[in-house]
């Protein structure tokens, strides 16, 4: 980012698609415990929404956090959703019990290395959502602190605008 929007030592975001080099998927295909069929669903989900996302930032990334649009904002919130959710399905996976394996699932050493394969995957995911905020939070929060104003300052126009539309009525 230009004009020192972000720390000194952060490394620049990477606007690069993120994508499984099939390593996610192989670990998929190697289990068929509920618990990690739907993680890797929502996992592919959120690589594609933080793609979407990538590809909103990257002609931001040269510009001053003054100049960022106000499409910065809604793309700030849903960096937070996103990752939220993300790390929201990790907690689920983590708590993983093992113990209750059904044989059909696999044995427990391949859930293991398979929940570990999409753990460290969903990592990637999430260093990217995190990069990310950090490259909009001062901008979204410029942005948001304009809209309040703006706001107070309409409403502050309309209750003048209407004490005095009352005053001129109380004349008549």
């Amino acid at each position: 980012m230009a004009d020192g929007q972000e720390g000194a030592n952060d490394p620049p975001l990477d606007c690069e698609e993120l994508k499984d080099d099939g390593e996610l998927a192989l670990a998929l295909l190697a289990t068929e415990h509920p618990d990690m069929k739907r993680f890797g669903k929502v996992v592919f989900d959120n690589v594609k929404a933080t793609n979407d996302l990538l590809n909103v930032c990257t002609p931001w990334l040269e510009l001053k956090a003054d100049d960022f649009p106000e499409a910065a904002l809604e793309t700030s919130h849903l960096v937070q959703v996103t990752a939220g959710a993300l790390l929201k399905e990790l907690e689920k996976l983590d708590s993983m019990d093992l113990d209750e394996m059904k044989p059909a699932w696999g044995d427990k050493a391949t859930v293991r290395m398979a929940r570990k394969t999409a753990i460290g995957f969903s990592q990637k995911v999430m260093d990217r959502l995190d990069r990310m905020q950090a490259v909009l939070a001062a901008p979204a929060a410029r942005l948001k602190r304009e809209q309040v104003e703006a706001a107070s300052k309409k409403a502050a126009e309309k209750a003048t605008t209407e004490t005095a539309t009352s005053k001129e009525s109380e004349l008549c």
